[in-house]
């Protein structure tokens, strides 16, 4: 049964013969309020987070700091945040993947195939990495992890997509060489007045990530209020702070309804949004930015004129209707 529907069309022996599952909770998480997972010998701190499919690392990194990952199963992002004030840190690093290496510059994205690997980070400088459902140690480790205590039964099971193209290799992609390709307006310049962010979008077999940027304060009156069918809307915030607005919808059960939340959330912050949860974000300072997380990719997302390496990691023929599906839907 579809609860996308107008309950009173299903009649009353509908409504309350079938239990609707609820809806949970967003996750918000300001890192500097709460202390490090990992503290390294160098000082190096890493806070972790998750999703029910991914896990995510945020690393204030120490130059000659060496994050590795041994025989680790499938790929994960590097990523090496984009300065966009003159006060953000620029690091470049090294990476290692089974026989293969490339100095990965500030500004960039790697995807780190399966096996053995480290990243050795060249100056002091943050470093984000961004890993698949089979990072149980991470998934454990992680600030939010009793959110997930028990599995999100409105979330579709995790499948990947097949090996890219060519096999698994280390692969970095600098911003320089991959300029913005969205904003808005859905064009790759900007051609309207509210085209004052824009994205890079990658994916890899098992995860999408979109950095966004804004340069401006999001305008109050175009705010977009969605939510996502079955998938998580996860975002690390690392700049700038930004007004999160989420309403819960109603089911039958009214101990199950919440009130509508504006969560003013600073950098560095981490955020979650659940399946059918309607969200919408304001940004509020003059400049910000995110790293957005969606496990697995998503076909709907997967636009020609939004994702940068598609000709690495071409998107099955889908849409979104056809990837797996919550057990309950």
């Amino acid at each position: 049964m579809s609860w996308s529907k107008d309950l009173r069309e299903q009649g009353a022996s509908a409504v309350f013969d079938n239990e609707v599952p609820p809806y949970d909770a967003p996750d918000f998480i300001e890192l500097h309020d709460i202390p490090p997972q990992i503290v390294e010998a160098d000082g190096s701190k890493t806070w972790v987070m998750r999703g029910q499919n991914f896990a995510m690392t945020y690393t204030e990194a120490k130059r000659g700091a060496r994050l590795e990952r041994r025989n680790h199963e499938s790929e994960y992002m590097v990523v090496l945040p984009e300065a966009i004030r003159p006060e953000d840190p620029q690091a470049d690093a090294d990476i290692v993947a089974n026989a293969d290496s490339v100095r990965a510059p500030s500004a960039s994205l790697s995807i780190v195939p399966p096996g053995d690997s480290a990243v050795t980070m060249l100056d002091d400088g943050i470093v984000v990495r961004i890993f698949g459902p089979d990072a149980a140690d991470l998934l454990k480790l992680a600030a939010n992890a009793a959110s997930y205590a028990t599995p999100h039964v409105r979330v579709a099971p995790h499948e990947s997509l097949p090996e890219p193209a060519g096999g698994y290799a280390l692969r970095c992609y600098p911003f320089s060489e991959h300029p913005p390709v969205w904003h808005p307006s859905g064009q790759p310049e900007r051609t309207r007045a509210e085209d004052t962010r824009y994205g890079r979008y990658f994916q890899s077999t098992n995860l999408m990530v979109h950095l966004q940027a804004r340069v401006a304060p999001r305008d109050e009156r175009r705010t977009f209020p969605h939510s996502t069918p079955d998938y998580e809307h996860a975002s690390l915030q690392l700049v700038g702070s930004r007004v999160h607005h989420v309403r819960t919808p109603w089911v039958p059960d009214t101990h199950q309804w919440r009130d509508d939340i504006h969560y003013n959330l600073p950098s560095p912050g981490f955020l979650v949004f659940p399946p059918g949860v309607i969200h919408t974000t304001q940004s509020v300072s003059p400049i910000s930015s995110s790293i957005c997380v969606y496990s697995p990719p998503r076909a709907s997302l997967s636009k020609p004129n939004r994702l940068i390496n598609s000709d690495d990691y071409p998107m099955k023929e889908a849409d979104s209707n056809s990837l797996p599906q919550a057990s309950w839907a």
